[in-house]
């Protein structure tokens, strides 16, 4: 009889040899399974599209071959990858009304914000990456290699915004709501690139189909390399339990009863079920940048009118703490249950503030987004951009282990006067102990970022600064 059709699309830089051992085992699991090399990349023909229109006629031209050539069944398909893979099949998801399931890894929903979000950060190490790899294995566009000059530039951006309107997902939820593919998407908390906070929870809140969203510790790919190489990963075995259902109609308990979003948290086997965006966080803790460098726990903030700075940084160097390496760093402490660690009192303070509460009496459970409003005075220049890091500092040790991190720019600030800037710090799923403190790290240069800052110039933060961090009771 017929075969249920899966469709693996190769990442950025890979080829269709990626998913060799998954897509062996979905073949002893009776799919009709292909894996093709994306346009533009190992010689498979054209030029890289960026997942534009030409990439979403090649996934419909492959299933068209499929079903001409093979003994696919055209009521039961899916489409599957990571990275490039993943996002193109969200996207053709919402193209070809054939496709019954889209299994996502990795993957991104807003390009645009991916590249350019934080205040349009620049991702400096990260797709830095994505370029070399594709001058390295593909045949690259003129448009492509205007978006990457212009990028590590930092000019002519509305022309990123334009070039990648259509390759991403959050500008086609209509069309995934009528063709209503079941969709299930996994991707780390800790992404170099994709980060959880470049999709939008109101996208997710909108789509009207059957879904599913985790997240993972670990960073670009990494929740899904084991299955790739033949070793138990839990991401794959949900992605296929996921196919399954919807695909091969193998109903089972596993998905009717699978929760629609689930966190796995850092330094646990604690998997975590969550129904809506509303249940993951639940209540905000409050506190106010103060003097003595101290995060003062707060119930009502106050805007206050001294505009004595609490602490004054100066920009350009780093101070002595980082976000480690792109699409390394992360995957391994996750492996090895270990975050980045570091040493506040050695950190060069005429580059950092430093702010610590007191000790909590019981544990913080992180869940999403923490949100700093910082009241600050650019002193010599109107453009610039911080680094801002949350960590564990350890009762026992002093060690300070580092939680999450990300950048923000602002630009056009009036030099000398007050600018309030609302930014946020990246999505995660992390427990504090008890007697442990919390840590806000605030800097002005890290290599993973391209910073705006010239070179020693100095800004100062003022009361009436607070940090909101995100908590699960």
């Amino acid at each position: 009889g017929k075969n249920p059709l899966i469709v693996f699309i190769s990442s950025w830089g890979m080829n269709k040899w990626e998913y060799a051992v998954p897509a062996h085992d979905f073949a002893k699991r009776g799919y009709t399974v292909i894996s093709y090399t994306a346009r533009g990349f190992w010689g498979s023909g054209g030029q890289i599209n960026l997942a534009g229109s030409l990439d979403m006629a090649d996934v419909s031209t492959v299933l068209d071959w499929a079903l001409a050539n093979t003994n696919a069944d055209v009521n039961r398909i899916g489409l599957s990858g990571i990275s490039y893979g993943g996002g193109m099949s969200l996207l053709a998801a919402a193209h070809d009304t054939r496709v019954k399931s889209a299994a996502s890894m990795s993957c991104w929903v807003d390009m645009a914000r991916s590249f350019l979000g934080n205040g349009e950060s620049i991702r400096k190490e990260a797709v830095r990456f994505l370029q070399g790899l594709a001058y390295l294995t593909g045949e690259v566009s003129d448009d492509l290699t205007e978006l990457f000059d212009d990028y590590f530039h930092n000019k002519d951006l509305d022309f990123l915004y334009t070039f990648t309107y259509n390759s991403s997902a959050v500008n086609y939820l209509d069309q995934l709501n009528t063709n209503k593919p079941a969709i299930f998407i996994a991707n780390a908390f800790s992404d170099s690139l994709f980060t959880p906070d470049q999709f939008p929870y109101e996208f997710y809140d909108k789509l009207t189909v059957n879904k599913h969203l985790e997240y993972a510790p670990g960073d670009h790919a990494g929740p899904e390399l084991p299955g790739l190489l033949g070793l138990p990963d839990q991401v794959w075995k949900r992605a296929g339990d996921w196919m399954d259902y919807y695909v091969r109609d193998a109903k089972t308990d596993l998905i009717s009863s699978m929760a629609p979003i689930v966190f796995n948290v850092f330094d646990s086997s604690d998997i975590e079920a969550y129904n809506t965006w509303g249940d993951v966080t639940n209540q905000f803790a409050t506190f106010s940048l103060d003097t003595n460098e101290v995060l003062t726990a707060t119930a009502v903030v106050k805007k206050s009118q001294d505009a004595t700075p609490l602490a004054t940084i100066t920009t350009g160097h780093n101070a002595g703490i980082w976000g480690g390496i792109a699409f390394i760093t992360a995957t391994v402490r996750a492996i090895i249950e270990q975050p980045l660690h570091f040493t506040l009192g050695l950190l060069k303070r005429q580059n950092a503030a430093v702010f610590v509460s007191s000790p909590f009496s019981s544990t913080q459970r992180i869940r999403g987004t923490a949100k700093l409003h910082l009241e600050l005075i650019p002193q010599t220049a109107s453009n610039g951009t911080i680094v801002m890091y949350l960590l564990d500092v350890d009762a026992l040790t002093g060690e300070s282990k580092l939680i999450t991190f990300a950048p923000w720019t602002f630009k056009n600030a009036v030099v000398g006067q007050v600018l309030s800037l609302d930014a946020e710090i990246t999505m995660t799923s992390y427990d504090i102990p008890a007697r442990d403190s919390l840590a806000l790290v605030i800097q002005t240069h890290d290599p993973l970022f391209l910073d705006q800052n010239p070179d020693k110039a100095q800004l100062s933060f003022l009361s009436g600064s607070t940090l909101s961090l995100p908590l699960h009771a």
